[in-house]
């Protein structure tokens, strides 16, 4: 079927005209003019900007989270870090942090890497690893995948 308005191929039983929007069931000889006519255009740009402006905004409340403290109350009270229980965060800093251990566990391979590396040629690991534990003690530590330190 073609439709009346636009002149475009349109499936036999649509409704309306996906290019124009026109109504296809509307048995009534005239032509709509420009101004009555919908512009699916227009509507759906609008949608799709505002899908967009919704998505940027979930992105920047994201990365705005992601420089806050990465410590979560949870409803009955209890803290965690990202998936551990606080209590376990602070056990595995305290005996395998030197190593950065909980580095990886905490999704920061970057950071698990670099303790390694300070651990075998400088000891400094030691210091890293108290600077660590007692952000997670104060419930400041935040999980950043790309830092370094």
């Amino acid at each position: 079927m073609i439709c009346k308005y636009c002149n475009s191929e349109i499936p036999d039983d649509a409704s309306f005209c996906p290019n124009c929007g026109a109504n296809m069931k509307d048995n009534t000889s005239e032509t709509p003019n420009a101004a009555e006519r919908p512009n699916m255009t227009e509507q759906f740009g609008a949608e799709r900007a505002q899908q967009q402006a919704q998505q940027n905004a979930q992105q920047n409340a994201r990365q705005e989270a992601s420089k806050t403290s990465s410590v979560i109350t949870k409803p009955d009270g209890s803290k965690s870090i990202g998936t551990l229980d606080k209590t376990a965060a602070i056990l595995i800093c305290l005996f395998l942090g030197e190593i950065g251990i909980h580095n990886f566990i905490f999704g920061e391979t970057k950071k698990g890497i670099f303790k390694i590396v300070t651990t075998f040629c400088c000891g400094l690991s030691f210091i890293f690893m108290l600077i660590d534990l007692i952000k997670i003690c104060t419930d400041s530590y935040v999980i950043d995948p790309n830092a370094l330190i």
